[in-house]
Protein backbone atom coordinates (compact mmCIF):
# COMPACT_ATOMS: atom_id res chain seq x y z
CA UNK A 1 0.00 0.00 0.00
CA UNK A 2 1.61 3.43 -1.23
CA UNK A 3 -0.07 6.26 0.41
CA UNK A 4 0.40 9.61 -2.04
CA UNK A 5 2.15 12.14 0.57
CA UNK A 6 0.53 15.12 0.48
CA UNK A 7 0.62 16.50 4.49
CA UNK A 8 -2.95 16.61 5.48
CA UNK A 9 -4.51 13.76 3.61
CA UNK A 10 -3.88 10.49 1.69
CA UNK A 11 -6.10 7.41 -0.07
CA UNK A 12 -5.51 4.34 -0.82
CA UNK A 13 -8.76 2.85 -3.11
CA UNK A 14 -11.78 4.52 -1.33
CA UNK A 15 -10.08 5.72 1.99
CA UNK A 16 -9.07 8.90 2.74
CA UNK A 17 -6.59 9.70 5.83
CA UNK A 18 -7.05 13.21 6.13
CA UNK A 19 -6.61 15.80 9.20
CA UNK A 20 -9.46 16.28 11.32
CA UNK A 21 -12.43 19.33 10.99
CA UNK A 22 -14.36 20.75 13.33
CA UNK A 23 -17.44 19.85 11.09
CA UNK A 24 -15.98 16.28 11.77
CA UNK A 25 -17.19 16.26 15.21
CA UNK A 26 -20.90 14.94 15.07
CA UNK A 27 -19.66 11.86 13.86
CA UNK A 28 -16.56 11.45 15.71
CA UNK A 29 -18.82 12.06 18.61
CA UNK A 30 -21.01 9.06 17.45
CA UNK A 31 -18.12 6.63 16.91
CA UNK A 32 -16.81 7.38 20.82
CA UNK A 33 -19.98 7.03 22.52
CA UNK A 34 -20.77 3.46 20.54
CA UNK A 35 -17.25 1.99 21.17
CA UNK A 36 -15.76 3.36 24.31
CA UNK A 37 -17.30 2.68 28.31
CA UNK A 38 -15.84 6.18 28.91
CA UNK A 39 -15.97 7.92 25.97
CA UNK A 40 -14.63 11.56 25.07
CA UNK A 41 -16.84 14.37 25.06
CA UNK A 42 -17.76 16.39 21.93
CA UNK A 43 -15.98 19.37 23.51
CA UNK A 44 -13.44 17.55 24.74
CA UNK A 45 -12.87 16.38 21.18
CA UNK A 46 -13.48 19.47 19.39
CA UNK A 47 -10.84 21.23 22.04
CA UNK A 48 -8.48 18.52 20.98
CA UNK A 49 -8.79 19.36 17.44
CA UNK A 50 -7.58 23.00 17.61
CA UNK A 51 -4.50 21.86 19.94
CA UNK A 52 -1.27 22.97 17.97
CA UNK A 53 0.86 19.70 19.36
CA UNK A 54 -1.52 16.43 18.43
CA UNK A 55 -1.80 15.12 15.21
CA UNK A 56 -5.92 14.57 14.60
CA UNK A 57 -6.45 12.02 11.77
CA UNK A 58 -9.44 10.60 10.65
CA UNK A 59 -10.45 7.80 8.09
CA UNK A 60 -12.84 7.99 6.03
CA UNK A 61 -14.51 6.42 3.04
CA UNK A 62 -16.37 7.74 0.12
CA UNK A 63 -16.55 10.84 2.65
CA UNK A 64 -18.12 8.94 5.83
CA UNK A 65 -16.01 8.89 9.02
CA UNK A 66 -15.14 5.09 9.94
CA UNK A 67 -12.36 6.28 12.18
CA UNK A 68 -9.93 8.66 14.07
CA UNK A 69 -6.30 8.06 15.80
CA UNK A 70 -5.16 11.45 18.29
CA UNK A 71 -1.61 11.55 19.33
CA UNK A 72 -0.14 14.17 21.56
CA UNK A 73 3.16 15.24 20.86
CA UNK A 74 5.98 16.49 23.85
CA UNK A 75 9.82 17.12 22.97
CA UNK A 76 10.42 14.07 21.47
CA UNK A 77 8.02 11.49 23.01
CA UNK A 78 4.27 10.92 21.41
CA UNK A 79 1.26 9.72 23.47
CA UNK A 80 -1.54 7.56 21.88
CA UNK A 81 -4.77 9.15 23.11
CA UNK A 82 -7.29 7.53 21.26
CA UNK A 83 -7.76 5.17 18.47
CA UNK A 84 -11.10 3.84 16.82
CA UNK A 85 -12.55 2.51 14.23
CA UNK A 86 -16.09 2.31 14.18
CA UNK A 87 -17.67 -0.83 14.92
CA UNK A 88 -19.05 -1.84 11.55
CA UNK A 89 -16.04 -1.06 10.01
CA UNK A 90 -13.46 -3.26 12.42
CA UNK A 91 -11.09 -5.76 11.48
CA UNK A 92 -10.09 -4.57 7.51
CA UNK A 93 -7.09 -2.88 8.36
CA UNK A 94 -8.29 0.74 8.53
CA UNK A 95 -6.99 1.30 12.62
CA UNK A 96 -3.74 -0.16 11.10
CA UNK A 97 -3.32 2.26 8.56
CA UNK A 98 -4.28 4.95 10.84
CA UNK A 99 -1.74 4.07 12.95
CA UNK A 100 0.76 3.63 9.71
CA UNK A 101 -0.17 6.84 8.85
CA UNK A 102 0.67 8.55 12.43
CA UNK A 103 3.51 6.45 13.14
CA UNK A 104 5.00 8.00 9.55
CA UNK A 105 4.51 11.54 10.57
CA UNK A 106 6.05 10.70 13.83
CA UNK A 107 9.77 9.82 11.99
CA UNK A 108 8.99 13.18 10.02
CA UNK A 109 9.05 15.01 13.71
CA UNK A 110 12.19 13.00 14.41
CA UNK A 111 10.05 11.72 17.34
CA UNK A 112 11.82 8.75 19.45
CA UNK A 113 9.48 6.88 21.47
CA UNK A 114 5.62 6.10 21.11
CA UNK A 115 3.44 5.40 24.21
CA UNK A 116 -0.27 4.43 24.80
CA UNK A 117 -2.48 2.96 27.44
CA UNK A 118 -4.84 0.10 26.97
CA UNK A 119 -7.52 -1.87 29.11
CA UNK A 120 -5.68 -4.46 30.51
CA UNK A 121 -9.22 -6.43 29.77
CA UNK A 122 -8.90 -5.41 25.89
CA UNK A 123 -6.85 -8.43 24.72
CA UNK A 124 -7.64 -7.80 21.06
CA UNK A 125 -6.26 -4.33 21.52
CA UNK A 126 -3.19 -5.14 23.01
CA UNK A 127 -2.73 -7.92 20.37
CA UNK A 128 -3.02 -5.13 17.59
CA UNK A 129 -0.56 -3.36 19.88
CA UNK A 130 1.75 -6.15 19.89
CA UNK A 131 1.73 -6.55 15.79
CA UNK A 132 3.38 -3.12 15.54
CA UNK A 133 6.22 -3.85 17.84
CA UNK A 134 4.78 -1.93 20.97
CA UNK A 135 5.91 -3.65 24.53
CA UNK A 136 4.41 -3.47 27.76
CA UNK A 137 6.01 -1.78 30.25
CA UNK A 138 3.87 -1.29 33.43
CA UNK A 139 0.44 -1.58 34.13
CA UNK A 140 -1.60 1.45 36.25
CA UNK A 141 -3.43 0.81 38.58
CA UNK A 142 -7.13 1.39 38.29
CA UNK A 143 -5.96 3.91 35.51
CA UNK A 144 -9.98 4.19 34.08
CA UNK A 145 -13.15 5.90 35.73
CA UNK A 146 -14.77 2.37 36.30
CA UNK A 147 -11.74 1.33 37.87
CA UNK A 148 -9.79 -1.22 35.44
CA UNK A 149 -6.11 -1.35 35.40
CA UNK A 150 -4.79 -0.48 32.05
CA UNK A 151 -1.38 -1.67 30.95
CA UNK A 152 1.18 1.19 29.57
CA UNK A 153 2.26 0.36 26.53
CA UNK A 154 5.78 1.70 24.06
CA UNK A 155 7.17 1.49 20.63
CA UNK A 156 10.33 3.00 20.27
CA UNK A 157 10.83 4.70 16.84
Amino acid sequence: MDLQDDSNQNQIGDLKIRTVSLSDMNRLYYIEIHSFKSPFSMETLSKLAQIPNIIYLVAEIKQFIVGQIITSLRANEAHIISIVIDKDYRRRGFGSILLKKTIEKLHEKKITKLKLEARVGNKSAISFYEKFNFKPVKTKISYYSDGEDALEMVLNL
